[in-house]
């Protein structure tokens, strides 16, 4: 009876132990679990007053630039609908419509052209600091109304497609 009672006390005793890591594993996964659903959460509210703020910037920017808060306000959900539309990032394509729009002076050709140098970047493949250097090289040849070999060669080189309209026309 002793060793019955010893097998007994052992096979309990290591039920009692798988039992206690068993349940210890499930705590630390649910605490573990919980942890990470926190943390994202709390990385989601960051995002978002981080997204906020730097939208309130771009349409204090637009409200200067446009002087206008309705049109500041139109600028801004335009830029983030290219940016959405395209896959580029809100930054680049709010530097490229700042540049445009400091040629052309208002929306429907700013956002034209943005969305043009958005698509034909996304076509070749250019990094957003490239897309934003072709868009600086284009903005100042129109801003001059001159045409130098040098910004020609970096737009033709970022935009071979350019070059082939520019030998058509």
């Amino acid at each position: 009876r002793d060793m019955q009672e010893t097998g007994t006390s052992a096979h309990r005793l290591r039920d009692i132990i798988a039992g206690t890591v068993v349940g210890q594993a499930v705590y630390n996964g649910v605490g573990s679990a919980l942890s990470t659903v926190k943390n994202g959460l709390v990385g989601a509210v960051e995002a978002g007053f981080k997204y906020n703020a730097e939208m309130e910037k771009m349409n204090a920017t637009w409200t200067t630039l446009t002087g206008s808060a309705g049109k500041a306000d139109k600028m801004t959900q335009s830029i983030v609908h290219l940016s959405n539309t395209l896959g580029q990032s809100v930054d680049v394509t709010d530097e490229l419509a700042q540049q445009f729009y400091h040629v052309f002076d208002n929306q429907p050709e700013t956002e034209k052209l943005t969305k043009s140098f958005l698509t034909m970047g996304d076509a070749i493949g250019l990094s957003g600091d490239r897309l934003t250097q072709v868009g600086m090289d284009f903005t100042h040849m129109l801003s001059a109304s001159t045409l130098h070999l040098g910004e020609l060669n970096q737009i033709t080189d970022a935009f071979p497609m350019f070059g082939e309209a520019l030998l058509k026309y």
